[in-house]
C-alpha cells in the first residue's frame, strides 16, 4: 500500500509542480510540504480536498484506493464459544396454574 506522502510526491512530479509551487498553492511553507511528503505530518481532511483539487484526482485516486486494499488481521486468542443460557422466570403468585 502506498503511503500518502509518496503518493503526493508522485502526483506532484507527474504534474511538474515543485514543492515550492505546491506550497504557494496551499498557502503553507515548503518545509510543510516536505513534512507531508515524508509522512512526518498528518494531513487534514481539508488538505486532502485541496490536494484533490490541485491534482484533479478523486480522494480514492489520491489515497490509491482504486486498487484492492491490503487487509492485515492481527492474530489473537480465540475466545471460547459460550452457549447462551436460558432463564425462565416463574411468578410465585398463582403457582398452581403452572
Amino acid at each position: 500500500m502506498v503511503k500518502i506522502g509518496k503518493r503526493i510526491k508522485e502526483l506532484r512530479e507527474l504534474a511538474g509542480i515543485s514543492q515550492e509551487k505546491l506550497a504557494e498553492m496551499f498557502g503553507v511553507s515548503r518545509p510543510t510540504i516536505s513534512q507531508m511528503k515524508n509522512d512526518d505530518r498528518r494531513i487534514t481532511v481539508e488538505e486532502l480536498v485541496k490536494l484533490t483539487e490541485v491534482f484533479n484526482v478523486s480522494i480514492e485516486g489520491l489515497l490509491n484506493l482504486e486498487k484492492e486494499p491490503e487487509i492485515i488481521l492481527k492474530k489473537g486468542k480465540k475466545s471460547p464459544k459460550v452457549k447462551p443460557q436460558i432463564r425462565i422466570n416463574v411468578p410465585q403468585k398463582n403457582l398452581e396454574k403452572f
